[in-house]
C-alpha cells in the first residue's frame, strides 16, 4: 500500500469527465425505487456512521455527492494494481459472496477486495486511517463468507488481522437490518450537532452545513499552510 502509484494527468482527466457524465438518477427515480431486498457491507459502514444516513438511504434517499479528487483517482489506481498482482497469484478479486437473511426477507450481499486461493482469509485494502467502520464491514464480509475466514485490513502503513469478528456482527445484524425492513426513524446522533460535517443529510436534522470534502481546502486555510511552509498540494 506504501508503494506510489503515478498519475497521469490526462487519465485522470479523462477519467474525471467521463464520470461527471454519467447519468446520476432522479430524484423521482430515487423516490420510486422498489422496496429493498438486500443489504450490503456500505450498509453496515452507514449504520455505524449514522444510523440516520442508512435510514434516509433506504426509505427517502436524496441525491448523494460524487467526489472526483484525484486522490480518489490514485487510490482507485492503487487498488487495481494490488488486485492484479494477487489474483496472478491465484487469488480471488471483486469476489462477491451471498447469504440470504431468511428473518428479515433480504439478502446479504458482499464484495470482498481478493478472497485467497484457499479461502482461509480475504484482504480489504483501504486508503483512509483506520476506523472501526471498517472492521464492522469486514465482519459483515467474514459473516457471509464459508468457513469464517480471517480478516485481513491492509492500511497504508499497517496490517491489521482480526481471527474473529462473529460476536462483534451479530450484535449489529438486527440494528441494520431492522433500520432497512422498518420505515422507523431513528434517534439524532449521540455526537449531534457535531457530527459527520460532510453528511448529505445534515439539514433534514437541523444540522448546519460545513466545508464538505469536495469543496476542498478553505482559501484562507491554503493561504495560512503557505504563509507557514505547512501546505501540500
Amino acid at each position: 500500500m506504501a508503494e506510489p502509484v503515478d498519475v497521469n494527468e490526462d487519465e485522470y482527466q479523462k477519467w474525471r469527465t467521463e464520470k461527471a457524465k454519467q447519468d446520476k438518477p432522479s430524484l423521482k427515480d430515487l423516490l420510486n425505487k422498489p422496496k429493498r431486498t438486500y443489504v450490503s457491507g456500505s450498509d453496515f459502514r452507514n449504520y455505524l456512521s449514522c444510523a440516520r444516513i442508512l435510514y434516509w438511504n433506504t426509505h427517502n434517499p436524496m441525491q448523494r455527492k460524487i467526489y472526483l479528487n484525484k486522490g480518489t483517482f490514485q487510490a482507485i489506481k492503487k487498488h487495481e494494481l494490488i488486485e492484479e498482482r494477487l489474483e496472478s497469484r491465484g487469488w480471488y478479486g471483486e469476489f462477491e459472496p451471498k447469504k440470504h437473511l431468511p428473518e428479515y426477507g433480504l439478502e446479504g450481499l458482499g464484495h470482498v477486495d481478493c478472497l485467497s486461493p484457499s479461502g482461509a482469509l480475504f484482504l480489504e485494502m483501504k486508503h483512509n486511517k483506520p476506523a472501526e467502520a471498517d472492521e464492522l464491514q469486514a465482519a459483515w464480509y467474514q459473516y457471509i463468507l464459508e468457513d469464517i475466514p480471517k480478516i485481513v485490513l491492509v492500511y497504508r502503513d499497517q496490517v491489521k488481522i482480526i481471527i474473529n469478528h462473529s460476536r462483534y456482527i451479530q450484535k449489529y445484524i438486527p440494528r441494520v437490518c431492522g433500520t432497512i425492513v422498518n420505515n422507523v426513524l431513528p434517534p439524532l446522533h449521540p455526537s449531534y450537532p457535531r457530527c459527520k460535517g460532510t453528511c448529505d443529510y445534515a439539514t433534514r436534522c437541523g444540522r448546519t452545513r460545513t466545508v464538505t470534502m469536495h469543496q476542498g481546502t478553505p482559501k484562507e486555510w491554503i493561504d495560512y499552510f503557505k504563509a507557514i511552509g505547512a501546505w501540500r498540494e
